[in-house]
């Protein structure tokens, strides 16, 4: 199953976390410093540029519930979903500012 990074408003306690309603929290953790993350509005977005490392939540999801997020994140359109390399020496899925 696939395992997923967020660091935005899918995080918990942020308002859209209730999308990941039926995925299995795994951990907190950060990227490598390899990031920007930038604030557009209302919503944060990561960029794959940069010497930042930014926090952020794992969490196992099925395949239907990341087609939900895939929807919900404009991916492909707006957002990209690569692997994130993090600071624990492994990597997750996720959405990615082109």
């Amino acid at each position: 199953m696939p395992v997923v990074f967020v660091y935005g408003t899918l995080r918990r306690g942020e308002v859209s976390h209730h999308l990941l309603r039926g995925a299995r929290f795994v951990d907190t953790t950060r990227t490598a410093p390899c990031f920007t993350l930038y604030q557009i509005d209302w919503y944060p977005a990561l960029v794959a540029r940069g010497q930042t490392s930014v926090v952020g939540e794992l969490y196992v999801v099925d395949e239907a519930l990341l087609a939900r997020l895939d929807e919900y994140e404009g991916c492909p359109e707006s957002y990209a979903r690569p692997l994130i390399p993090l600071v624990c020496s492994r990597a997750a899925e996720g959405y990615v500012m082109p």
